[in-house]
């Protein structure tokens, strides 16, 4: 499964309000990252699971950012960059597996944060 198709089912599934994810996390096994979400239905009174592995942290914030139109990337909660005020044709972030480049200057992945913007 595609990474795009991993956030489409489960965003899919939290459209309707009677389900709930109830987990979200990724477990790092050498080079490669195992995303999980598991998600409750009140209707169905069940747990859904979904997984798609990801090679790296540069797939994984590749693939998601290039799912967006606007997003903003913060870190430890400072906004550090928002898409929806940057007139550049190309994005100014650079990511590695062990780092992401914004700017010329290096950040860790700890404490990062993409938020998708809602613009009309």
């Amino acid at each position: 499964m595609e990474y795009s198709d991993f956030y489409e089912f489960n965003t899919g599934l939290m459209s309707d309000e009677t389900n709930h994810c109830v987990q979200y996390f990724g477990i790092k096994n050498g080079e490669i990252i195992r995303l999980i979400c598991c998600m409750s239905s009140d209707n169905e009174k069940n747990i859904k699971m979904e997984q798609r592995i990801v090679k790296s942290n540069k797939e994984l914030y590749e693939s998601y950012i290039k799912e967006l139109k606007y997003f903003s990337l913060s870190v430890n909660n400072d906004v550090i960059y928002d898409s929806s005020i940057d007139k550049s044709k190309e994005l100014p972030i650079k990511f590695d597996n062990d780092y992401f480049i914004l700017y010329g200057k290096k950040y860790s992945y700890n404490g990062l944060k993409i938020q998708k913007i809602n613009k009309k």
